[in-house]
């Protein structure tokens, strides 16, 4: 039986302790784990770099500060990571994305993320 995987690419703020981003790579499965200077570089030199990481079925979390809207409607979802909470926002619909949900990141997961966006 093959399992698809399902690709994604999360922006997350980069003042996150490096236990709490190992644990959000770990419970998502990352492939890819990048900065916020790196995937702009990568896009401005191929606009269909998303198009290639989706065609993939990577997973890529790209870590910048949160204030930074630089290619943010690139991304699936955003997460806001604070005192162990994870608040995820939607990008794709608009700038600032609706409202998501918020959970212990201990409890984070890839389907939740994947419920909020539409996928069963």
């Amino acid at each position: 039986m093959t399992t698809i995987v399902p690709s994604v690419i999360i922006f997350m703020n980069n003042d996150v302790s490096d236990s709490v981003q190992e644990t959000i790579i770990r419970q998502l499965h990352i492939d890819i784990i990048m900065t916020g200077d790196a995937f702009d570089g990568y896009v401005a030199a191929n606009d269909g770099y998303t198009t290639v990481l989706k065609s993939n079925n990577k997973r890529v979390l790209v870590i910048r500060p949160f204030d930074n809207y630089s290619n943010r409607t690139l991304a699936d979802v955003a997460i806001y990571v604070r005192n162990g909470l994870a608040a995820v926002e939607l990008t794709k619909i608009e700038k600032n994305g609706p409202p998501g949900f918020t959970y212990p990141v201990v409890n984070l997961c890839l389907p939740q993320i994947l419920g909020l966006m539409g996928y069963s």
